[in-house]
């Protein structure tokens, strides 16, 4: 068992268990912006204005120098990325707990599920006539 003083991450685990707000994880964010950003070949000064913020708390974001960026901030320069929020977290390796399924993406777990379904029915059959095979050579 970890005790909090070998934690990598110490002063992040005492902030919560001493119960202060805990933020999202700015330079996972920040750097998933950044790589969106470019990905998408968009310039900082570009994102920053049309995102209704400075250039440098952009570039403090994106370098995880801010250390609770406001969510609305965040919301703001993935609209002008155009990109979700869930891509962000994403990115960033957040674990996000909404999942949309739309009709397509419903669909493919259906076929999906058929299929593992077909496949575990023909394994079935493959060993018993293995195992038949076995027990005849006996």
């Amino acid at each position: 068992m970890w005790q909090i003083n070998e934690w990598p991450l110490r002063a992040e685990a005492k902030r919560v268990l001493s119960g202060q707000p805990v933020y999202m994880a700015s330079n996972g964010i920040g750097a998933a912006l950044r790589a969106i950003r470019v990905r998408e070949k968009l310039s900082l000064t570009a994102v920053a204005r049309k995102a209704g913020i400075s250039d440098a708390m952009l570039s403090r974001i994106e370098r995880g120098e801010r250390a609770s960026p406001q969510f609305t901030t965040i919301a703001k320069i993935a609209y002008v990325l155009g990109t979700s929020l869930d891509e962000i977290a994403h990115a960033a390796g957040i674990a996000t707990a909404v999942h949309r399924r739309t009709p397509s993406t419903a669909a493919r777990d259906i076929r999906r599920s058929e299929k593992l379904d077909k496949l575990t029915t023909h394994l079935e059959k493959a060993l018993t006539l293995a195992s038949e095979a076995k027990k005849s050579d006996l």
